[in-house]
């Protein structure tokens, strides 16, 4: 392999083709073998140009949790904890009626206040008791997107005229003008009144809120 030219200095054995390279053996004295092509995964050009075969890098060749955020983070948007990729190859914010689903419960004959934006179904237990005057109070219209809706349940009441008062900051409530024929009345701050057990409230992106039947 190792031949020894002109004026005695060595010379190493051609190849067989572009792109090989010298391996020594694998016994001692280790000395350079006959060009060899490269294989495997890998491969390499005349002009010294490595390339990596097509779907040569698989997920068993890859150490589990090694891929950070960074790495499939793409021109399009930007990676983060608030963020998901699509199947486009995109990256979107999830909007807040897909993700936001909270239930509270108001374990009270006399109503409360909503500020948590993330609720979407407020449930009402009177404990048993009869009530006059309820009131609720939840944030303004304009707080949430277009078309989210409020669901409210009032339960476990006595007697059937129970009044409840929706308030909302810088918002107006409508069900139309006139008292509807379940008995419920709604404007700015006024009553839903009597033998109410279930109502809807969505948000129309005005700055208003729209009671649904």
């Amino acid at each position: 392999i190792l031949q020894v030219g002109a004026g005695g200095r060595l010379r190493i054995s051609n190849g067989t083709t572009g792109g090989q390279v010298y391996v020594t053996n694998s016994t001692a004295p280790f000395s350079p073998s006959v060009p060899v092509t490269v294989s495997g995964d890998i491969t390499l050009s005349s002009s010294g140009l490595a390339t990596i075969a097509a779907s040569a890098i698989t997920t068993t060749k890859i150490a589990n949790n090694s891929v950070t955020v960074g790495k499939i983070s793409t021109t399009s948007g930007t990676a983060g904890s608030t963020t998901y990729l699509r199947g486009d190859g995109t990256w979107s914010t999830p909007s807040s009626g897909g993700s936001s689903q909270k239930i509270q419960i108001l374990n009270s004959n006399v109503g409360g206040v909503i500020t948590d934006l993330d609720v979407r179904t407020i449930v009402m237990n009177l404990n048993g008791s009869g009530v006059t005057a309820g009131s609720i109070t939840i944030p303004s219209s304009s707080s949430y997107a277009t078309g989210t809706i409020l669901y409210f349940s009032i339960y476990n009441f006595t007697g059937t005229s129970s009044t409840w008062t929706v308030t909302s900051a810088n918002s107006t409530l409508y069900s139309g003008n006139t008292v509807n024929s379940n008995g419920v009345s709604m404007s700015s701050g006024a009553p839903l009144g009597a033998s109410m057990s279930a109502f809807r409230l969505m948000a129309d992106g005005n700055g208003n809120w729209i009671r649904l039947l």
